[in-house]
């Protein structure tokens, strides 16, 4: 009995530890294919990811913020870091431009 006990907290503390912030829906790339420039609106940008994590405005374009970061607790799980910049045309509210940067990591490719 105690050996399930452990198990079962140990596969817990090996799926559900990781520090993350930002938002989970960044993280699905599919998300980002959805994105086109002249055609998406801002009110599809909120419906897809959300309210945008900052905003402002860079040399006249609306600019909004997007981001989502996993850092396991363990060394040998995968972390990942997203960014999504997206610039829009204050008139006509739809994108012009947009960044998607990923990066997936994991302890093997430090030391290797």
């Amino acid at each position: 009995m105690k050996m399930k006990i452990l198990l079962v907290f140990g596969f817990l503390f090996v799926t559900g530890c990781a520090y993350t912030s930002g938002n989970p829906k960044v993280a699905d790339s599919v998300n980002a294919s959805k994105i086109f420039q002249g055609k998406t609106t801002q009110q599809e940008i909120r419906s897809l990811f959300g309210d945008p994590q900052g905003t402002g405005f860079v040399s006249g374009k609306e600019k909004w913020n997007y981001s989502y970061t996993k850092v396991p607790y363990l060394p040998f799980m995968e972390s990942k870091i997203v960014n999504l910049r997206i610039y829009f045309d204050p008139k006509t509210k739809k994108v012009t431009e947009y960044d998607f940067l990923g990066a997936n990591s994991s302890w093997e490719e430090y030391h290797e």
